[in-house]
């Protein structure tokens, strides 16, 4: 089954980042609000019907991990408050994002084919990109409950290196509708690292089907 893999930058030395490492609550909140499609930074721009609709959701779906009704929406007023405080205080951190959109597998296999040149370990390193090299606080998670990758610092400073040197049109040279929508989004993933690397943050990555 194809899916969208999304990834946000995050600054390591935020509120938002300690949280997430330490506190169950914002761990599963993050992870609930993570690939809904308008973004985790940008949630609070949407219409009031449309985040109560996703708030009343999340609600029911982390029953366990929220706990009762009025507990869980006091959890997450303060989750999202963290996350509005972030964006503000690290400005642009709304657009350091990416999508694969349904393309990961092309895209996983035409990096990695550039990579092999002088790189034995291309096919590791690239799942690392895609995926991230470790996961956010597993410690905090229940088996069989979702969980976010995460790319270190030091791995978004090294891919950003990477894949500034491959360019979109290298990699995806045909104009064929499906090379050029896997092009554009190779393009958006490399920008998130070279933007990510720019302000040294690292990128969270979340699966959707």
């Amino acid at each position: 089954m194809s899916v969208c893999i999304h990834y946000w930058a995050i600054p390591p030395q935020s509120t938002l980042y300690a949280r997430l490492q330490e506190d169950r609550v914002f761990n599963v909140l993050m992870a609930s609000f993570f690939t809904h499609d308008c973004g985790i930074y940008t949630f609070a721009d949407l219409d009031p019907k449309e985040v109560e609709k996703v708030q009343e959701h999340i609600t029911e779906r982390n029953r366990a991990a929220l706990g009762p009704k009025r507990e869980a929406r006091g959890r997450i007023g303060e989750f999202l408050a963290e996350v509005e405080r972030t964006r503000i205080g690290f400005p642009g951190i709304e657009r350091r994002t990416a999508m694969l959109e349904k393309c990961g597998p092309e895209i996983e296999e035409h990096l990695t084919d550039a990579l092999r040149t002088g790189r034995a370990d291309a096919a590791e390193l690239t799942q690392k990109l895609i995926f991230g090299d470790k996961l956010l606080a597993p410690h905090l998670r229940k088996k069989g409950e979702d969980i976010l990758g995460l790319v270190s610092q030091s791995l978004v400073r090294e891919g950003a290196t990477i894949l500034q040197r491959l360019k979109p049109e290298a990699l995806f040279p045909s104009e064929e509708d499906w090379a050029e929508w896997c092009r554009d989004n190779y393009s958006d993933l490399r920008e998130a690292y070279l933007a990510a690397a720019g302000h040294g943050e690292e990128i969270l990555v979340g699966v959707s089907a």
